[in-house]
């Protein structure tokens, strides 16, 4: 089965404050009904199905540790030993074969360990997992999604402004080669927000807001507050005609949302500037 097949059906990486999740309904697994728990948040009943496979096939035992090692590290409450052993299970996935799905995927939860997961964090291990990932392999869906975790590492560090702008203009690069559009629109968003935060460009935070939002941007309260900032600094920067479609776009999607008084006055505001430019 090809990376993409499997990259893109079996199973999706963690993006969100949310576990790994697997596709239930997927027959191209071996731990059904293992994945389905880690799906649920059932992680301690998923990690004693992984647990009890001793006698696992060759060919299901890197999908088995995997498991196992996702289970450790998920489930409550957070140890050191769980920790620990989580690690060594991805770090010899990876050394048997790091090419192929399970290697991949592994990699990147490694990263995600050592950027989350562990007592001490270490975000530059991370980084440099995040990025080896993805210039070993630039065309995998795992290693470009990987690319917004690396870019909201390498952006929000207490570094210089000359830094941070050379760091701007690498994820830029990175950008142009991502063809994932998950991947695309994640870090499109990180750029936008230190564009925004750190002052740099209001310019280039409205463009990246508004490649993530072309894109598509599902959860609710994610998108409406997206769609807020890009508004603003439209209207910021006498953008109307794009402040205007960004505030109308806002009050048919969330008309219960408790800033539709305020979008509504800027959008009256907003179409009054353009019709008299």
């Amino acid at each position: 089965m090809s990376l993409r097949i499997v990259g893109v059906i079996i199973l999706t990486i963690w993006l969100m404050p949310s576990p790994v999740r697997v596709s239930a309904n997927n027959d191209s697994l071996d731990f059904h009904d293992e994945w389905a728990k880690m799906e649920g948040y059932f992680f301690s009943e998923a990690s004693d199905g992984f647990n009890k496979a001793n006698d696992c096939a060759t060919d299901c035992v890197r999908e088995r540790d995997l498991g196992r090692a996702l289970s450790l590290l998920y489930r409550q409450p957070t140890t050191r030993k769980n920790i620990d052993e989580a690690r060594v299970l991805l770090e010899e996935i990876i050394l048997e074969k790091e090419e192929d799905f399970w290697g991949q995927i592994s990699q990147y939860y490694l990263a995600r360990l050592y950027q989350i997961h562990t007592f001490e964090v270490d975000r530059d291990k991370a980084g440099l997992l995040f990025l080896g990932l993805f210039e070993k392999f630039p065309e995998s869906i795992v290693a470009q999604r990987g690319m917004a975790k690396y870019a909201n590492i390498l952006l929000f560090e207490n570094i210089t402004p000359e830094e941070r702008l050379e760091r701007l203009r690498r994820l830029v690069d990175i950008l142009a080669d991502l063809t994932d559009p998950v991947a695309k629109k994640d870090v499109s968003l990180a750029l936008a927000n230190a564009c925004q935060l750190y002052r740099i460009s209001n310019e280039k935070a409205l463009q990246h807001y508004l490649t993530a939002l072309d894109i598509g941007i599902l959860a609710s309260p994610f998108r409406a507050n997206t769609l807020v900032r890009a508004a603003e600094i439209a209207y910021a920067e006498k953008q109307f005609e794009i402040a205007v479609k960004l505030y109308q776009e806002f009050l048919s999607e969330f008309e219960r949302d408790n800033r539709v008084n305020v979008i509504k006055e800027r959008l009256v505001e907003s179409l009054r500037l353009l019709n008299a430019e």
